[in-house]
C-alpha cells in the first residue's frame, strides 16, 4: 500500500522498524524486501529523495543483514556515490569545483570504478551461464524464467560496463590520467560489442 501510494521512504522506515525484532527466515525476507525499497529511492530521480541518506542506510543494511546484498543494490549505491562525482566533475569543467571538492571526486571515482568493473564482470560470467542453460532442453515454465535472468544478467552487464566507462572517464579528465582513458573505451567498446 505505501508504495502504491508513492510513499516509498515511510515503507523503508516500517520496514526497518520490523526488521529490528525479527528473526531467522522471516528476518532475511524483510532484509531483501527492505533493500529493495532503499534501491528504489536510490533510483528515484524527482529530486524529492535525499540520496544520501538512503545510501548510507543502505550500506548500513548490507553491513549488519548480508542476506540483504544483492548486485542491484550494489550497483545503486555505487550510481548514488558515482553521481555527487560527476556534478563535481562537470562543475570542473566550468571552472567551478574547488580543490577539496575535486579530490572528494577523485576519491569517489577511485572506490567505485571497481564496484562497477566487478559487477559487470560478474553480470558477464551470469549472462554466459544462463545463456548455457537456454540451450538446454527446458519447459516452456523453465526457458520463460532463465531468459527472464538473463535478460536481468544483460541488463544489469550493460549498466555496470556504462557507469564503469563514464568513471574511467571522468578520472582520465580530473587527474590527467591515459590509463583511465584506455579503460573508459574498453568499458564502452564492451557496450557496443566492440572487438579488442
Amino acid at each position: 500500500y505505501l508504495d502504491s501510494m508513492g510513499l516509498g521512504d515511510v515503507h523503508a522506515e516500517y520496514l526497518l522498524d520490523r526488521l529490528e525484532t525479527a528473526s531467522g527466515p522471516e528476518r532475511a525476507e524483510l532484509a531483501r524486501r527492505l533493500s529493495a525499497v532503499y534501491l528504489d529511492l536510490l533510483q528515484d530521480d524527482s529530486g524529492t529523495i535525499d540520496r544520501q541518506l538512503w545510501a548510507e542506510r543502505a550500506a548500513t543494511l548490507l553491513r549488519a543483514v548480508p542476506e540483504a546484498d544483492s548486485p542491484s543494490l550494489r550497483l545503486g549505491l555505487a550510481q548514488a556515490a558515482y553521481l555527487k562525482a560527476e556534478e563535481t566533475a562537470e562543475r570542473h569543467v566550468l571552472l567551478l569545483a574547488e580543490e577539496r571538492e575535486l579530490a572528494d571526486a577523485q576519491r569517489i571515482l577511485r572506490e567505485v570504478g571497481p564496484t562497477f568493473v566487478g559487477l559487470a564482470q560478474q553480470s558477464h560470467r551470469d549472462a554466459e551461464r544462463l545463456e548455457r542453460e537456454l540451450a538446454k532442453q527446458l519447459t516452456r515454465e523453465e526457458e520463460d524464467e532463465v531468459s527472464e535472468q538473463l535478460a536481468e544478467a544483460r541488463r544489469a552487464r550493460s549498466i555496470s560496463f556504462y557507469f564503469a566507462g563514464w568513471t574511467s572517464s571522468y578520472t582520465a579528465e580530473l587527474g590527467g590520467n591515459r590509463q583511465a582513458a584506455d579503460q573508459a573505451l574498453r568499458h564502452f567498446g564492451w557496450i557496443l560489442g566492440a572487438r579488442d
